[in-house]
Formats: C-alpha cells, sequence, structure tokens
C-alpha cells in the first residue's frame, strides 16, 4: 500500500498514483492538524445549513460564469513534500479528461518562461475518496515556487 506510514507525497509517488485507473487509486491523506481544520469547516457550515458544493460552485464561478475550469489552491492540502504545492482544478460543466489536461497545460506553460521544466502531476479521485461529491475536481501536485503559483492560480482559497 502506498504511503502506509504516512510520509509526504513526494511528485514520483503522485505521478505512480495517476498512473493507477481511477478505481485504484488510494485515498490521500492530510496531516492530521490539517484534517481536524477541515472536518471543523465542513462541520461549522453544515450548522449553519450549508452545502459544500453549492458553496464552493458560488464562490467560483459566481463571478466569471464564463468559465470552464478555476483553479486554486487547496485550503487543506495533502500531506505533499516541500516544494510541492497542491492545487484543485473545479470544473463547472462536462468536459473531457482530455479537455481538463489541455487547459491546466496552458496555465502551467505560464511557469515554464526560461525553459524551467515545472513537473506537476494531476488526477481525479474516485468517487468514495472524494470529500466532496457534488462538483467535479482534480487534484494538481507541482513542483514550483510560490510566484510560478501564483500565475497558475485563478483564486487563491475558497
Amino acid at each position: 500500500m502506498l504511503n502506509k506510514v504516512r510520509q509526504p507525497y513526494d511528485l514520483e509517488t503522485l505521478w505512480r498514483i495517476a498512473e493507477r485507473e481511477w478505481n485504484e487509486r488510494p485515498k490521500l491523506f492530510r496531516l492530521p492538524e490539517i484534517q481536524a481544520e477541515y472536518d471543523e469547516h465542513v462541520r461549522v457550515l453544515s450548522d449553519h445549513g450549508i452545502d459544500i458544493s453549492d458553496r464552493i460552485m458560488e464562490r467560483l464561478f459566481k463571478f466569471d460564469v464564463d468559465k470552464r475550469i478555476i483553479i486554486c489552491r487547496n485550503s487543506f492540502p495533502y500531506n505533499v513534500a516541500p516544494g510541492i504545492k497542491h492545487l484543485v482544478v473545479w470544473q463547472k460543466s462536462s468536459m473531457s479528461e482530455i479537455d481538463v489536461k489541455n487547459l491546466v497545460g496552458e496555465k502551467i506553460k505560464l511557469c515554464s518562461a526560461g525553459g524551467k521544466v515545472i513537473r506537476y502531476a494531476m488526477f481525479r479521485n474516485p468517487r468514495e475518496h472524494n470529500s466532496i461529491v457534488g462538483v467535479a475536481h482534480w487534484q494538481l501536485f507541482v513542483e514550483c515556487d510560490d510566484k510560478c503559483v501564483e500565475k497558475i492560480v485563478d483564486v487563491v482559497h475558497i
């Protein structure tokens, strides 16, 4: 089993996960303190009768209805190795996997000026591992600095 001792995920491990069939991808983990923050966030929303999927759609796509995808930092990232940024690609409508990957690839190219190669891994979690099932989304792990991330993301946090 990958990462059974809960070591930070390096990019090579994330690539191996991405190469697996959708239904064979393991559940990824956050650091316990990040998971506790996420659980509290979901609890507070629930206590106020707010559906997390509706909140995401409203926050992300309310002011830019023509956007097909929106990339943002994961507010509750998985346990990744230093130097890897965990982003989320939110998908508004039904799109093919290749279309999503092409749009993300174009954003990644923004960081590749001067011949710098930006390594990344991207995949969708199996539905049973999604903490937010009402909105199609992808996990995007980019090996880069904060300056690069600023060029990739559409919004910082949701």
